[in-house]
Protein backbone atom coordinates (compact mmCIF):
# COMPACT_ATOMS: atom_id res chain seq x y z
CA UNK A 1 0.00 0.00 0.00
CA UNK A 2 2.82 2.52 0.86
CA UNK A 3 4.46 1.98 -2.56
CA UNK A 4 1.28 2.27 -4.31
CA UNK A 5 0.32 5.37 -2.28
CA UNK A 6 3.57 6.98 -3.65
CA UNK A 7 3.04 6.25 -7.10
CA UNK A 8 -0.37 7.83 -6.87
CA UNK A 9 0.61 10.61 -4.69
CA UNK A 10 -1.85 10.44 -2.30
CA UNK A 11 -3.06 8.15 0.12
CA UNK A 12 -5.32 5.48 -0.83
CA UNK A 13 -7.26 3.30 1.52
CA UNK A 14 -6.74 -0.49 1.99
CA UNK A 15 -9.51 -2.76 1.20
CA UNK A 16 -9.57 -6.00 3.51
CA UNK A 17 -11.88 -8.85 2.34
CA UNK A 18 -14.95 -9.98 4.13
CA UNK A 19 -15.12 -13.44 3.40
CA UNK A 20 -13.07 -15.77 4.93
CA UNK A 21 -10.38 -17.94 2.90
CA UNK A 22 -11.01 -21.53 1.60
CA UNK A 23 -8.67 -23.87 2.10
CA UNK A 24 -8.11 -26.19 -0.18
CA UNK A 25 -4.73 -28.61 0.12
CA UNK A 26 -1.68 -26.44 0.65
CA UNK A 27 -3.59 -23.40 -0.63
CA UNK A 28 -5.75 -20.77 0.36
CA UNK A 29 -8.42 -19.83 -2.21
CA UNK A 30 -9.52 -16.47 -1.74
CA UNK A 31 -9.83 -14.45 -4.72
CA UNK A 32 -9.34 -10.65 -4.86
CA UNK A 33 -12.95 -9.17 -5.34
CA UNK A 34 -13.03 -6.08 -7.99
CA UNK A 35 -13.42 -3.89 -5.30
CA UNK A 36 -10.18 -4.35 -3.70
CA UNK A 37 -8.29 -3.63 -7.16
CA UNK A 38 -5.97 -0.27 -7.46
CA UNK A 39 -7.40 2.50 -10.04
CA UNK A 40 -4.56 1.36 -12.19
CA UNK A 41 -6.04 -2.49 -12.12
CA UNK A 42 -9.80 -1.16 -12.82
CA UNK A 43 -8.33 0.76 -15.96
CA UNK A 44 -6.35 -1.70 -17.48
CA UNK A 45 -9.54 -4.26 -17.14
CA UNK A 46 -11.51 -1.53 -18.13
CA UNK A 47 -9.43 -0.78 -21.52
CA UNK A 48 -9.06 -4.93 -22.22
CA UNK A 49 -12.57 -5.00 -21.86
CA UNK A 50 -13.66 -2.55 -24.27
CA UNK A 51 -10.66 -3.50 -27.01
CA UNK A 52 -11.37 -7.45 -26.65
CA UNK A 53 -14.38 -7.15 -28.71
CA UNK A 54 -12.26 -5.37 -31.89
CA UNK A 55 -9.27 -7.67 -31.33
CA UNK A 56 -11.34 -10.81 -32.12
CA UNK A 57 -12.03 -12.60 -35.39
CA UNK A 58 -14.88 -11.98 -37.17
CA UNK A 59 -15.61 -15.63 -36.98
CA UNK A 60 -15.35 -15.32 -32.73
CA UNK A 61 -17.37 -11.84 -32.33
CA UNK A 62 -20.66 -13.09 -31.62
CA UNK A 63 -18.72 -15.54 -28.72
CA UNK A 64 -20.02 -18.35 -30.46
CA UNK A 65 -17.84 -21.54 -30.62
CA UNK A 66 -19.91 -23.28 -32.94
CA UNK A 67 -18.78 -20.23 -35.63
CA UNK A 68 -16.06 -21.98 -36.45
CA UNK A 69 -15.08 -25.43 -37.71
CA UNK A 70 -12.16 -27.74 -37.65
CA UNK A 71 -10.72 -28.99 -40.68
CA UNK A 72 -7.91 -31.22 -41.62
CA UNK A 73 -4.84 -30.18 -43.27
CA UNK A 74 -1.74 -30.90 -44.17
CA UNK A 75 0.28 -34.45 -43.03
CA UNK A 76 2.74 -33.80 -40.25
CA UNK A 77 5.92 -36.42 -40.57
CA UNK A 78 8.21 -37.41 -37.77
CA UNK A 79 11.83 -38.35 -38.48
CA UNK A 80 11.74 -40.00 -35.61
CA UNK A 81 8.96 -41.99 -35.68
CA UNK A 82 10.04 -45.60 -34.69
CA UNK A 83 10.90 -43.76 -30.70
CA UNK A 84 7.71 -41.38 -30.89
CA UNK A 85 5.22 -44.52 -31.86
CA UNK A 86 6.20 -46.33 -28.90
CA UNK A 87 4.10 -43.28 -26.78
CA UNK A 88 1.59 -42.39 -29.22
CA UNK A 89 -1.02 -44.06 -31.13
CA UNK A 90 -0.69 -41.43 -34.19
CA UNK A 91 2.49 -40.07 -35.36
CA UNK A 92 1.83 -38.79 -38.47
CA UNK A 93 -1.75 -36.87 -38.03
CA UNK A 94 -2.82 -34.10 -39.80
CA UNK A 95 -2.41 -30.35 -38.67
CA UNK A 96 -5.91 -29.17 -38.13
CA UNK A 97 -6.89 -25.61 -39.06
CA UNK A 98 -9.80 -23.78 -37.38
CA UNK A 99 -11.42 -21.71 -39.56
CA UNK A 100 -15.09 -20.04 -40.31
CA UNK A 101 -18.05 -21.38 -41.08
CA UNK A 102 -21.35 -20.57 -42.16
CA UNK A 103 -23.01 -23.44 -41.02
CA UNK A 104 -23.58 -22.25 -37.57
CA UNK A 105 -25.09 -23.83 -34.83
CA UNK A 106 -26.76 -23.19 -31.83
CA UNK A 107 -23.94 -21.66 -29.07
CA UNK A 108 -22.77 -24.02 -26.93
CA UNK A 109 -24.22 -25.57 -24.11
CA UNK A 110 -24.32 -27.61 -21.08
CA UNK A 111 -20.89 -28.50 -21.48
CA UNK A 112 -18.33 -28.89 -18.68
CA UNK A 113 -14.50 -27.89 -18.69
CA UNK A 114 -12.04 -27.60 -16.30
CA UNK A 115 -8.68 -25.53 -16.48
CA UNK A 116 -5.25 -25.92 -14.78
CA UNK A 117 -2.32 -23.31 -14.50
CA UNK A 118 0.48 -25.59 -14.69
CA UNK A 119 2.90 -22.87 -16.47
CA UNK A 120 5.18 -19.91 -14.66
CA UNK A 121 4.01 -16.63 -14.43
CA UNK A 122 3.11 -15.16 -17.64
CA UNK A 123 1.21 -12.08 -18.54
CA UNK A 124 -2.57 -13.44 -20.50
CA UNK A 125 -3.26 -16.63 -18.27
CA UNK A 126 -6.48 -14.94 -16.93
CA UNK A 127 -7.84 -13.42 -20.17
CA UNK A 128 -7.89 -16.73 -21.36
CA UNK A 129 -10.27 -17.65 -18.75
CA UNK A 130 -12.06 -14.83 -19.00
CA UNK A 131 -12.33 -15.59 -22.51
CA UNK A 132 -13.53 -19.02 -22.07
CA UNK A 133 -15.87 -18.10 -19.59
CA UNK A 134 -17.57 -15.92 -22.94
CA UNK A 135 -17.52 -18.90 -24.86
CA UNK A 136 -19.45 -20.81 -22.64
CA UNK A 137 -22.07 -18.47 -21.07
CA UNK A 138 -23.48 -19.84 -17.97
CA UNK A 139 -27.02 -18.96 -18.72
CA UNK A 140 -26.80 -22.15 -21.40
CA UNK A 141 -25.59 -24.47 -19.04
CA UNK A 142 -22.42 -24.42 -18.90
CA UNK A 143 -20.09 -24.97 -16.28
CA UNK A 144 -16.08 -23.90 -15.79
CA UNK A 145 -14.01 -25.57 -13.13
CA UNK A 146 -10.59 -23.98 -12.08
CA UNK A 147 -8.28 -26.25 -10.09
CA UNK A 148 -6.60 -24.69 -7.35
CA UNK A 149 -3.19 -25.23 -6.68
CA UNK A 150 -2.01 -26.37 -10.60
CA UNK A 151 -1.39 -29.92 -11.49
CA UNK A 152 -1.64 -30.90 -7.66
CA UNK A 153 -5.19 -29.23 -7.57
CA UNK A 154 -6.28 -31.28 -10.32
CA UNK A 155 -5.11 -35.02 -8.71
CA UNK A 156 -6.39 -33.81 -5.94
CA UNK A 157 -9.71 -32.87 -7.18
CA UNK A 158 -8.91 -28.77 -5.92
CA UNK A 159 -12.29 -27.87 -7.81
CA UNK A 160 -14.25 -24.63 -7.50
CA UNK A 161 -16.75 -23.80 -10.52
CA UNK A 162 -16.06 -20.35 -11.79
CA UNK A 163 -18.77 -17.47 -12.52
CA UNK A 164 -18.32 -13.91 -15.01
CA UNK A 165 -18.34 -12.02 -11.82
CA UNK A 166 -15.26 -13.95 -10.44
CA UNK A 167 -13.71 -13.83 -14.26
CA UNK A 168 -14.39 -10.20 -14.15
CA UNK A 169 -12.19 -9.42 -11.23
CA UNK A 170 -9.22 -10.57 -12.71
CA UNK A 171 -9.55 -9.38 -16.43
CA UNK A 172 -6.01 -7.72 -17.67
CA UNK A 173 -4.55 -8.61 -14.16
CA UNK A 174 -1.39 -10.78 -14.92
CA UNK A 175 -0.05 -13.65 -12.60
CA UNK A 176 -1.56 -16.95 -12.16
CA UNK A 177 -3.06 -15.13 -8.63
CA UNK A 178 -6.73 -16.42 -9.61
CA UNK A 179 -6.00 -20.01 -8.81
CA UNK A 180 -2.21 -20.56 -8.16
CA UNK A 181 -0.04 -23.22 -9.41
CA UNK A 182 2.65 -25.76 -8.01
CA UNK A 183 4.48 -27.81 -10.36
CA UNK A 184 4.26 -28.33 -14.18
CA UNK A 185 4.30 -31.34 -14.68
CA UNK A 186 2.45 -34.83 -14.92
CA UNK A 187 4.99 -37.61 -15.28
CA UNK A 188 3.68 -40.62 -13.43
CA UNK A 189 1.26 -43.26 -14.21
CA UNK A 190 -0.44 -42.85 -10.66
CA UNK A 191 -0.65 -38.71 -11.24
CA UNK A 192 -2.05 -39.77 -14.88
CA UNK A 193 -4.40 -42.24 -12.97
CA UNK A 194 -5.70 -39.30 -10.60
CA UNK A 195 -6.12 -36.27 -13.15
CA UNK A 196 -8.41 -39.20 -15.29
CA UNK A 197 -9.86 -39.92 -12.23
CA UNK A 198 -10.83 -36.22 -11.69
CA UNK A 199 -12.27 -35.89 -15.16
CA UNK A 200 -14.23 -39.03 -14.71
CA UNK A 201 -15.30 -37.59 -11.37
CA UNK A 202 -16.75 -34.12 -12.35
CA UNK A 203 -17.92 -35.71 -15.68
CA UNK A 204 -15.60 -32.94 -17.93
CA UNK A 205 -16.37 -32.88 -21.42
CA UNK A 206 -12.80 -30.98 -21.67
CA UNK A 207 -9.49 -30.11 -19.72
CA UNK A 208 -7.43 -27.41 -20.37
CA UNK A 209 -3.69 -27.23 -19.28
CA UNK A 210 -2.11 -23.50 -19.47
CA UNK A 211 1.46 -23.28 -19.86
CA UNK A 212 4.35 -23.71 -22.10
CA UNK A 213 6.28 -26.05 -24.15
CA UNK A 214 6.68 -28.67 -20.95
CA UNK A 215 2.59 -28.00 -20.23
CA UNK A 216 2.35 -29.23 -24.40
CA UNK A 217 4.26 -31.95 -23.55
CA UNK A 218 2.29 -33.31 -20.67
CA UNK A 219 -1.25 -32.40 -22.26
CA UNK A 220 0.15 -35.14 -25.06
CA UNK A 221 0.83 -37.88 -23.19
CA UNK A 222 -2.58 -37.15 -21.11
CA UNK A 223 -4.14 -37.34 -24.07
CA UNK A 224 -3.04 -40.29 -24.99
CA UNK A 225 -3.28 -42.56 -22.02
CA UNK A 226 -6.38 -40.53 -21.52
CA UNK A 227 -7.95 -41.99 -24.96
CA UNK A 228 -6.18 -45.63 -24.45
CA UNK A 229 -8.15 -45.94 -21.44
CA UNK A 230 -11.13 -44.77 -22.06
Amino acid sequence: PMTLQLELGRTWELQVPTEKPKRMGKFLFLPQAKRMRSELQRWRALVITKDREHRLPAALSTFNANAVTVKKGEDTCCNAHTVVSRYFSEVHAPILDIVPTEERGAPTHDKKIGIVFCGRQAPGCHDLVCGLMDMLPVTLGNKVYGFVGGTHGLMDKQAVELDPELCDSFCGAGGLEMLGRTVDRINTQDEKERAKATCEELDLDGLVLVGGARTNTDAAYLSEYFKQNK
